[in-house]
């Protein structure tokens, strides 16, 4: 959570004339979540003596707009945005290359129970089986985890690149 250092949040009640905005030099804590929303939370001291709570979120496309006006019209944040640019290319390096590793984990243990499976099937399981309730509960039990594990191969695999 980051705290702000140069912010001022201002209030005015709705019928208040316009030259009536009063200002506060509160702390704002800011997050950002797991959906790029930036959460600003503050509190003000309202005119009546109580307490104004206010909660602002920022969607990650209004932003993204927003950090294009300010580098369109401020242009010595630069350096800023550049050391953001290079931090998230950084993260999202390192995420792929985690992704990657997790599928090709994903496909080595795939074809590691396809081969155990098939082994199994071909040394212990013939015509017999049916007669063997060991062999046979093995190899429903072994195709049964194999069809869990494809739903989820086959999942990873259509959504993971």
């Amino acid at each position: 959570m980051a705290h702000t250092k140069a912010t001022r949040v201002y209030r005015k009640g709705a019928t208040a004339s316009e030259d009536q905005w009063v200002d506060a030099d509160v702390a704002c804590h800011i997050t950002v979540d797991r959906i790029a929303t930036v959460n600003i939370k503050t509190e003000i001291s309202s005119k009546g003596g109580g307490t104004t709570c206010l909660w602002i979120e920022i969607g990650k496309d209004d932003l993204c707009s927003l950090l294009m006006k300010v580098a369109e019209k401020h242009h010595e944040i630069a350096p800023v945005l550049i050391e953001a640019l290079s931090k998230a290319t950084e993260v999202n390096a390192k995420i792929t290359s985690e992704r990657k590793k997790h599928l090709e984990d994903i496909i080595n243990s795939h074809d590691a129970i396809c081969k155990a499976t098939n082994y199994v099937d071909e040394n212990y399981y013939d015509e017999l089986g049916n007669e063997r309730p060991r062999e046979k509960k093995l190899s429903e039990d072994l195709w049964a985890t194999i069809e869990k594990y494809t739903e989820a191969y086959n999942f990873e695999i259509r959504n993971g690149s």
